[in-house]
């Protein structure tokens, strides 16, 4: 009995010890990916307010539309897109 008690012991810390190593394993990686999505998101965040800085630029050239024109119209001097003569592709 003292032989079946000892190995049933020893496979139970077994089985323990490789719990933890699976889960010191999954939390170093979800660590990782953390640390990822945090460089990401910073990039992001930068790149986000480059765009915000040159779409202001943009707001402030822009000539100071002329109401006399349609709304329609209005978009179309914004906004050109291809001539109706060209095939688009």
């Amino acid at each position: 009995m003292e032989t079946r008690t000892a190995l049933l012991v020893s496979f139970l810390a077994l089985g323990a010890l490789c719990c933890a190593a699976f889960i010191a394993a999954r939390l170093r990686k979800l660590s990782a990916q953390r640390a990822d999505a945090a460089i990401r998101a910073a990039a992001t965040l930068a790149e986000l307010h480059l765009m915000t800085k040159e779409l202001k630029a943009r707001q402030a050239n822009e000539p100071s539309e002329d109401t006399a024109l349609s709304p329609g119209e209005r978009l179309l001097r914004r906004y050109p897109g291809q001539s109706a003569g060209t095939p688009s592709e």
